[in-house]
């Protein structure tokens, strides 16, 4: 943007301090006229195509893959879930078939983490699937296939680590877990 030679350093100072953000609108008691609104106007129309051009660069890149990242962490958790249903109905029932739908719910937990594009999302994925690692170790512990009542306490500490992250990348501990388990609630 070429700045017209008539210009005084105040309305200068004035353009720089609207576009960093610190004076939001024209109506600020300045009066313009001629060159110095053309500038004005200017600055801002050319400040507001470099964040519309940035904004579709960001939506283009989260956006490629990102649909169906989504689709197949949801997939992957449901998965988890049912085997993880089932897991605790074996177990419950003190069958060791618990030991065989472990697999499927370590797993696909595990992988769900892979495939979360947000990090506050993939924090809270990773600590579900810590949780399914620490139940899982609980539950072959209590059936005597495996002690492994140490590495349950390890999986704990991983999780609720997990969950701290996730309550640090959202801003706040109360809204940020509010907003990632809202979806527990349907």
């Amino acid at each position: 943007m070429k700045v017209p030679p008539n210009l005084d350093k105040a309305t200068l100072e004035w353009v720089s301090l609207m576009i960093e953000g610190e004076i939001e609108d024209l109506d600020t008691g300045i009066q313009m006229s001629g060159d110095r609104y053309d500038y004005v106007m200017a600055a801002k129309y050319e400040e507001c195509q470099k964040a519309m051009r940035r904004f579709d660069r960001r939506l283009q890149r989260d956006s490629q893959g990102s649909l169906s990242n989504t689709t197949q962490s949801a997939t992957l958790q449901f998965i988890a879930s049912i085997s993880w249903l089932a897991m605790d109905v074996a177990w419950l029932s003190q069958s060791h078939l618990a030991v065989l739908f472990s697999v499927p719910t370590v797993l696909c937990s595990c992988w769900a983490v892979w495939f979360e594009a947000q990090p506050q999302m993939r924090a809270v994925t990773a600590a579900m699937a810590s949780w399914a690692v620490m139940n899982t170790l609980w539950m072959l512990h209590d059936l005597s296939v495996y002690q492994a009542l140490p590495g349950a306490y390890v999986a704990f500490g991983v999780e609720v680590l997990c969950l701290v992250t996730a309550a640090a990348l959202s801003g706040t501990l109360r809204t940020g877990l509010a907003k990632h388990f809202h979806r527990f609630r349907r």
